[in-house]
């Protein structure tokens, strides 16, 4: 069976406790492209239940993609890698190409590869980009001196292990920082969690490897 198509018999959630693109909401209005052969386009609510992992403009492959197609493979779930079709600090969007590259180092799992080209994800769940830094000055948009970027709680507002001890990733219950207020410039992967119901259980922002991984994906057969 190819794990691009595979079909769910669960009901999506008649009444989410947040709006769609936001953890606790379904997913948000839009489709994605599969990036092989076919080229068959996919509505996001259609894709369930799935583990979403969103690339940043610059990012260099990482060993967290290896381990969620490895554990999303183990729980029987598709593991869907996409480019964040936005630029940031002067870097462009990562390739097709090396998504692929990046793909290839789940020997253990399969990470497939989709096209969101309205970048519908990105803009509902990964960090908004800065741009580039202009001659002497600090980055447009970056984090004023002395703060520091807010951390939420998964759906269900319960604090992650994330959130309490700084494993896993940034967790965010609201789907990353709220609309035009921008982040540091991002260079992890966004993990985006949704369950059988369509529901996205949770946001993991700047996601690395660890024993939590493995809970939140395993959760997904059940939630």
């Amino acid at each position: 069976e190819n794990p691009a198509y595979r079909q769910t018999a669960a009901q999506l959630a008649p009444r989410p406790s947040a709006p769609p693109g936001r953890a606790g909401g379904l997913l948000p209005s839009g489709e994605v492209v599969y990036a092989d052969r076919d080229h068959r386009a996919r509505n996001l609510v259609d894709l369930r239940p799935v583990v979403f992992g969103i690339v940043p403009a610059g990012y260099r492959c990482g060993p967290v993609v290896a381990e969620l197609a490895n554990l999303a493979g183990r729980a029987e779930i598709d593991f869907l890698l996409v480019a964040d079709p936005r630029p940031a600090g002067g870097r462009p969007p990562v390739p097709v190409k090396d998504l692929r590259a990046c793909a290839g180092t789940a020997h253990e799992g399969t990470a497939t590869i989709v096209e969101d080209h309205a970048g519908v994800l990105a803009r509902s769940y990964a960090p908004v980009p800065i741009s580039a830094p202009p001659p002497g000055g600090a980055p447009s948009g970056s984090t004023p001196p002395g703060s520091a970027p807010s951390q939420s709680t998964p759906s269900g507002g319960t604090p992650s292990a994330g959130a309490r001890s700084g494993s896993g990733g940034r967790p965010s219950g609201t789907g990353g920082p709220a609309p035009g207020v921008r982040s540091e410039a991002p260079t992890g992967l966004t993990a985006v969690f949704v369950r059988p119901d369509g529901v996205v259980n949770e946001v993991l922002q700047s996601a690395v490897p660890g024993p939590d991984l493995g809970s939140r994906v395993m959760s997904l057969r059940t939630g």
